[in-house]
């Protein structure tokens, strides 16, 4: 069964976006769940790195973004995530400078709050299924019974408004964003500078990529309720606090850390398929809705055929009902057709005049 996508759970989507001061959307990233690290290291890699694959991926290969590099400082406010030391970590390893807004000076956000507000106003509420700003807004508007795109249709439906964003005249800057992006690296190029790529996307991604700690168990590494094995892991049984890098767009291979280098793993299962940390979410909140969470496959196939032993039991004993029926309709036609319904009339038996006032007569046994 297909999840439908609310316009609402892309919110925290916008709040991770990524603009210079030439107002290009550089990068983001579209979450179901709450702000976390994760979404911040996600939009970050997005940011920097080429889009080319990733848009090819999602369907969406002849979008125009080719918008990418390591900015030099990067600005945030002090929500808990962006404190995060495994962020600061990160951003040191490649050169980024972090700095966090001061206390108290939230008009310092401004131009991104205002870009939330006009993408989510003007684009995002128009689509099926919004639950606007508030409950206010939204009314009597069932959300749930007009919603009409998945997440991978909303993946590309997003991928598209940012290009028009990005190549659309800007009103404060009195030109398009891509234009203000291009004067400003002309700029730098007659300067001497140029603009900073990654020579290694895969190291810079895992650098940003999550992280979680596991134990090396003899069926491998467990991880979202997967598991996940490869024959280098044999030598490691055992081990504890095991550092497991993860890539939210795609859980069929994470990466162990053992001895300063990594190993790659894969889904023990091979029949499984590949799936991006928002679609787990889903199925985590598909199977809570369904009551089956945290239940064992076996035990799932088990009550799904108890339900099915039901259904067709409760056909059958309809379809036998019915069919009783018509046999005796069929049986009661065909009498009728030879004989007056009359005459088969049974006849009423005449009922003995007993007269309970009196006593019983009892007879010896020889008697009777």
């Amino acid at each position: 069964m297909q999840q439908h996508l609310t316009p609402w759970m892309v919110e925290s989507a916008y709040r991770y976006l990524t603009a210079a001061y030439t107002r290009i959307i550089l990068g983001y990233y579209i979450a179901f769940h709450a702000p976390s690290i994760l979404s911040v290291a996600c939009a970050i890699t997005h940011a920097v790195l080429p889009k080319k694959q990733y848009l090819e991926n999602i369907g969406c290969g002849d979008v125009n973004h080719p918008f990418c590099g390591v900015f030099e400082i990067l600005h945030m406010d002090n929500a808990s995530e962006f404190r995060a030391l495994k962020l600061q970590r990160a951003c040191a390893l490649h050169g980024i400078k972090t700095e966090w807004r001061p206390l108290g000076k939230k008009h310092w956000g401004g131009h991104i709050e205002r870009l939330i507000g006009t993408m989510m106003n003007s684009h995002v509420h128009f689509l099926p299924g919004t639950t606007m700003s508030n409950v206010l807004k939204r009314g009597d508007y069932d959300s749930e019974k007009h919603a009409a795109l998945t997440i991978e249709e909303f993946n590309r439906w997003f991928a598209r408004q940012v290009e028009i964003y990005n190549y659309s005249v800007h009103s404060a800057l009195k030109c398009r964003p891509s234009e203000k992006w291009n004067k400003a690296f002309a700029i730098k190029d007659a300067m001497g500078a140029h603009q900073k790529l990654i020579t290694d996307p895969f190291k810079f991604r895992l650098d940003f990529m999550p992280e979680e700690n596991r134990k090396i168990r003899p069926i491998g590494v467990s991880l979202f309720g997967r598991n996940y094995w490869a024959p280098e892991l044999s030598h490691h049984i055992g081990l504890r606090n095991v550092t497991i890098k993860y890539d939210p767009f795609a859980l069929y291979t994470i990466w162990a850390k053992i001895e300063g280098s990594y190993i790659e793993l894969r889904f023990a299962d091979l029949t499984r398929d590949n799936l991006s940390y928002e679609q787990h979410l889903i199925a985590n909140k598909h199977s809570y809705r369904t009551s089956s969470k945290g239940m064992l496959e076996n035990v799932v196939a088990a009550r799904d055929g108890n339900e099915q032993e039901v259904r067709e039991s409760i056909k059958k004993t309809k379809q036998s009902k019915k069919r009783l029926k018509a046999a005796k309709a069929y049986s009661k036609h065909v009498l009728d057709q030879h004989f007056d319904p009359a005459e088969r009339a049974p006849k009423p038996v005449a009922r003995a005049e007993i007269d309970f006032t009196k006593g019983p007569v009892i007879y010896d046994s020889e008697d009777v």
